[in-house]
C-alpha cells in the first residue's frame, strides 16, 4: 500500500524534524514563564512547581490565559514530535532491513542518534511510568548507539572526528539530564561520559570542518550543537536534591552558602562553555560561508534541516545558561550583560521558529517525492553494489594502513561508501517487475545520505578519484609495491594507466558482477 511505502521510505532525519518541534515549544514555554506575572520561581523539584519542564521550574497560575495558550501551543509541539517518533518507529517495524542497512556506516547512522534525542524528550516527564520506562530504555539504547558508531567510525572505517559524529556521541546530554529526572546517579554518569564524548571530538571536528572544504554544509551546521548540549547537560550539577531544596528554603544561611558556591564553582564553568558554544556558532557560520556558492544550488532534501535542530538546540541551552546567571551571579536585573544575553536569547528564538516552520512546511511537502521513489527499468537491469562491494570499501576498508587525516583532499570514505551504494527502498508490492521475492530494492535514486546530501555521478567519480590518488600516493612503503587490497578483485588490462607511465589500468574482476555500476575503471600502482 501507499502508506507501508511511505512508512518504509521514511528518512531518517525526520527525528530532526521533532527535535526541532519538541525544542521550540520548551523554549517559548520557558519564555512565557519568565515574563508574566503569573509565574514565580520555584525549585525544580517543590511541589510549587506547576509544570516540571528542564531547567528550572515555575509556580504558575494555571487558569491564566496566556499560561494556557502557550502551554497548549507546548503540547502542540510535542505531539508534532511524538508523530514523528511514530513514523521511525513504523519504518523500523515495516523496514527493518533498510534501518538495519544504514546502521552499518556512520554517515547514514547519525539521524539514529537524533530520534534518540527526539523519543527521550517527548516521553520524559509524561506518561507516567511507561514515559520513565521510554526514557530509560531510549537511553540505554542511545549509549549502545555511540559505542557501535565510534566502533564503525574508528575501527572500521578509520575516519577522524567531524561534525556529524554529534548526534550520537556528544547527543548523550539529553538521556542524561531526562534519566537525571529519575535516577539521579546514572544521569550524573550519563553527563560525565557526554563530557568525555564532547572534549574528546569537538576541537577536532571544528577544525576539520574549518579546513575539509568537502564536508558538507550542513554537517558543519551541527558544530553549533555540542558545546551547546553540553552545557545543556552539565546544568544539572547545579540543581539541589529535594532535601537539599527543604533545607535552602528553610535557612537563608545555607541559601547564601549554596549561591557562593555555584558562584566561584559552577558558574565560571557554565562562562567557558558558552564561549565554546560561540565558537561552534562563529565555525558554522563561517563553513556554511565557504560552502555557500556550491550549497546554494543543491536542491532541498532531507538532509537540510540540520540547520534547524542546532540552531534551537543552542538557543535551548542558552536559557539553561541564563537561568544560571540570574540565579548564581549576582549581577542586577537589567545589567548591560543580562540584557545582551536576553537579546541574543530572544533573536535565536525568533529566527529559529520562524526558519523551523519554512523548513518543516517544504520538508512535508517533499515527503511524497521522498518516499515513493520512481524505479527505471534500468534500476532493475542494474542495479547498485552493496556497501561492502563497492570500489570505495574495496580500495579504503581493505587495507590497515589508510585512514582519515585532519587536512585532506577527499570526501569521507562513510559518505562516498554510502553514495555508491545508495539505499534500499521498499517498492509497491504488485507495481514493479521484481526478480527477487524480497520487497526491497537498492538504488542511488535517494535525496540525502543521513546529514548529507547525495552527490551526482559526475560528483561521486570525481570525489572517487581523489579518494584512489590519495591512496595509490600514500600506500605502506614496507608492502614493496604490492596492492594493499585483494588482488583476486582485480585484473591488470595495461601497463600505461590514466595517471603516468608508473601506473596500470585496472578493473573489478568480472565475478564480482554488482561493484562496477557507475562505470570508469580504477587506476591503482603496480
Amino acid at each position: 500500500s501507499y502508506a507501508e511505502v511511505f512508512i518504509s521510505n521514511m528518512p531518517l532525519t525526520i527525528g530532526a524534524v521533532g527535535l526541532s518541534w519538541v525544542t521550540q515549544g520548551t523554549i517559548w514555554f520557558k519564555f512565557m514563564e519568565e515574563n508574566i506575572d503569573a509565574c514565580q520561581s520555584a525549585f525544580y523539584n517543590s511541589p510549587r512547581c506547576s509544570y516540571p519542564e528542564f531547567p528550572g521550574c515555575f509556580d504558575c497560575d494555571v487558569s491564566n490565559p496566556t499560561y494556557i495558550a502557550v502551554v497548549t501551543f507546548h503540547y502542540f509541539c510535542h505531539c508534532i514530535a511524538l508523530i514523528c517518533c511514530l513514523l521511525f518507529l513504523g519504518k523500523c517495524i515495516l523496514a527493518w532491513t533498510v534501518v538495519a542497512d544504514e546502521l552499518q556506516n556512520p554517515a547514514t547512522m547519525t539521524p539514529i542518534g537524533v530520534v534518540c534525542i527526539t523519543l527521550i524528550c517527548v516521553a520524559a516527564g509524561r506518561f507516567g511510568v511507561v514515559g520513565e520506562t521510554t526514557v530509560v530504555t531510549v537511553s540505554a539504547f542511545h549509549v549502545f548507539i555511540s559505542f557501535w558508531f565510534l566502533y564503525k567510525a574508528i575501527f572500521v572505517f578509520k575516519l577522524q572526528p567531524d561534525p556529524s559524529w554529534f548526534p550520537c556521541t556528544v547527543g548523550i546530554a539529553y538521556a542524561a539530564i531526562k534519566t537525571w529526572l529519575y535516577y539521579p546517579i546514572p544521569g550524573f554518569l550519563l553527563m560525565l561520559l557526554c563530557m568525555i564524548y564532547f572534549f574528546g571530538t569537538f576541537f577536532t571536528a571544528i577544525y576539520r570542518a574549518t579546513v575539509n572544504v568537502n564536508i558538507a554544509a550542513p554537517v558543519c551546521f551541527i558544530s553549533l550543537s555540542a558545546p551547546s548540549i553540553t552545557m545543556y547537560a552539565m546544568t544539572i550539577m547545579a540543581q539541589p536534591t529535594l532535601e537539599q531544596e527543604a533545607q535552602l528554603e528553610a535557612s537563608p544561611d545555607m541559601m547564601t552558602w549554596w549561591k557562593g558556591i555555584h558562584r566561584t564553582l559552577y558558574l565560571p564553568v557554565m562562562h567557558s562553555m558558552m564561549f565554546l558554544s560561540l565558537v561552534g556558532l562563529v565555525s558554522s557560520l563561517q563553513c556554511l560561508w565557504a560552502r555557500w556558492p556550491v550549497f546554494k544550488k543543491k536542491a532541498f532534501s532531507p538532509a537540510h534541516v540540520a540547520f534547524i535542530f542546532p540552531m534551537l538546540s543552542h538557543t535551548n541551552s542558552v536559557q539553561a545558561y541564563r537561568s544560571g546567571v540570574i540565579a548564581y551571579s549576582g549581577m542586577a536585573v537589567g545589567s548591560p550583560y543580562k540584557v545582551a544575553l536576553f537579546s541574543y536569547w530572544l533573536t535565536f528564538l525568533v529566527v529559529g521558529t520562524i526558519l523551523n516552520l519554512i523548513f518543516t512546511y517544504k520538508y512535508i511537502r517533499k515527503l511524497p517525492e521522498w518516499t515513493q521513489i520512481y524505479i527505471t527499468p534500468d534500476d532493475l537491469e542494474v542495479e547498485p553494489p552493496n556497501p561492502n562491494e563497492t570500489e570505495v570499501s574495496l580500495l579504503w576498508l581493505g587495507a590497515d594502513e589508510n585512514h582519515e587525516c585532519l587536512r585532506q583532499p577527499f570526501t569521507s570514505p562513510a559518505v562516498l561508501q554510502a553514495n555508491e551504494a545508495g539505499s534500499l527502498v521498499r517498492l509497491r508490492r504488485g507495481t514493479t517487475p521484481l526478480t527477487s521475492a524480497s520487497p526491497f530494492l537498492r538504488t542511488r535514486h535517494v535525496f540525502a545520505v543521513g546529514f548529507e546530501t547525495v552527490m551526482t555521478d559526475d560528483e561521486l567519480r570525481s570525489e572517487r578519484a581523489k579518494l584512489l590518488d590519495w591512496v595509490a600516493k600514500n600506500k605502506a612503503r614496507q608492502r614493496n609495491k604490492t596492492l594493499s587490497i585483494p588482488q583476486n578483485f582485480f585484473k591488470v588490462e595495461s601497463t600505461e594507466g590514466l595517471l603516468g607511465s608508473n601506473y596500470g589500468s585496472i578493473t573489478l574482476n568480472q565475478n564480482h558482477q554488482r561493484s562496477n555500476t557507475l562505470g570508469g575503471n580504477l587506476h591503482l600502482p603496480v
